[in-house]
């Protein structure tokens, strides 16, 4: 071939890279797979020793750590964004006092959905991985919890809300008077 890129008569050609041709592989070879010990013996470093499993990078450790705690995370943005909705609906509803009693109240809310975090990871590093020696995959469980416990909060905002309050009880009274109107 003429050139580092030339074309099928030798003429240079933009972006075409040359093929060089493979050697062909010597007697007793197999190509590109890697020769495999014929003994036990074999496989043994000369100390006559094994080799240490070989450990992961801790950086690869992180990234798999990290990544099983954010699997999951999206029942836990549904519970934040539910609770902020139903907070933001309180806050409104109690207009004559300051708006630092809330926000702490806020802030408490999120440090126990934390902390609530950090339990249910324990009890399912407890109980899955010790007890039943099952690895975790995923952080989804804890995150259901936390969840279901902002959800709950929410709709504890929105009870402490009069006329939230009062709109279902309209809902209530007026389904009553429906059903009494057309009997099943």
């Amino acid at each position: 071939m003429n050139g580092p890129a030339a074309g099928p008569r030798g003429e240079y050609y933009r972006g075409v890279a040359p093929v060089v041709p493979r050697r062909p592989p010597a007697p007793g070879e197999t190509g590109d797979l890697p020769r495999l010990p014929q003994t036990l013996t074999d496989a043994r470093p000369p100390g006559g020793r094994a080799a240490p499993p070989a450990v992961p990078a801790r950086g690869m450790i992180v990234r798999r750590r990290w990544r099983a705690l954010r699997s999951g995370a999206g029942w836990s943005w549904t519970g934040v964004s539910f609770l902020l909705v139903c907070w933001g609906i309180w806050v409104v509803s109690v207009r004559g006092t300051g708006l630092a009693v809330p926000v702490i109240g806020l802030v408490l809310v999120f440090a126990i959905a934390a902390l609530l975090f950090v339990l249910a990871r324990l009890l399912g590093r407890s109980v899955l991985e010790r007890t039943l020696g099952r690895e975790r995959k995923s952080a989804w469980p804890s995150h259901l919890t936390v969840a279901v416990f902002l959800t709950a909060t929410g709709i504890t905002f929105l009870q402490q809300t009069l006329w939230i309050r009062d709109s279902g009880r309209w809902l209530g009274d007026t389904w009553r008077e429906l059903g009494a109107l057309w009997p099943l």
